[in-house]
């Protein structure tokens, strides 16, 4: 949500990134720094960057200095119309076909967190955790332009996907600490064709989706 976009954007924003950790560092050294989760859209253009091309940008700045600016890593990793447990090579469990299709780059695969983090680890980045500060699905029968995945997806759907996303991640990765669901309740303050009205755990009228019932009866660590 920068904006127009060029080619030079990941300068600013690393300069900003750079700006702010030395500001909140010297309020509080203690305080952890998170970077900003990039939307995984799959195309380069003046409107959107693919966040894999994105961070590989940052990192090719001054050899990668821009591991001395964050403590961890943000990252959105949704799944689109696909099940937590499918790739790109293997979506078994997908409705990839959809409405024309959106399985056709990782980027709406669950499990893009771990192909950003790998960039950072071949880049000699080891000391950084993964903050996945939104993740979800899309449910909708009436999708917003740009969202037709959310058609493909039932409330079921979205309860089992966001279980076993915490699972996965437990059972698979030590490295992420942190996962936020987006969204809690959206539906209850923007319209029903809204984007963001679609990936709501709550309903308009304040009623729970399964989703909700299904994290709040699920173990928790």
């Amino acid at each position: 949500e920068w904006g127009p976009l060029s080619d030079t954007s990941h300068v600013e924003y690393y300069n900003m990134l750079r700006d702010a950790y030395e500001a909140i560092k010297e309020a509080d050294p203690n305080a952890i720094v998170v970077s900003a989760g990039l939307t995984p859209t799959g195309v380069v253009s003046s409107v959107a960057i693919d966040d894999r091309v994105y961070w590989q940008r940052l990192l090719s700045i001054n050899n990668g200095n821009v591991r001395n600016y964050f403590d961890a890593l943000g990252i959105h990793s949704n799944g689109g119309p696909n099940a937590p447990d499918d790739t790109v090579d293997n979506p078994s469990n997908s409705r990839a076909k959809c409405n024309g299709g959106w399985a056709n780059h990782p980027s709406f695969f669950f499990n893009r967190y771990q192909q950003i983090y790998q960039d950072l680890i071949d880049a000699g980045i080891t000391d950084k955790t993964v903050w996945i500060t939104e993740f979800g699905w899309a449910v909708s029968q009436n999708p917003a332009p740009g969202y037709g995945y959310a058609g493909c997806n039932s409330e079921d759907d979205q309860a089992r996907f966001i279980v076993r996303g915490f699972q996965k991640v437990a059972e698979e990765t030590s490295y992420v600490t942190h996962m936020f669901i987006w969204n809690l309740n959206f539906p209850q303050v923007v319209s029903g064709h809204d984007e963001r009205s679609a990936f709501g755990i709550v309903r308009s009228d304040g009623s729970p989706r399964p989703a909700y019932t299904a994290v709040s009866r699920m173990p928790k660590p």
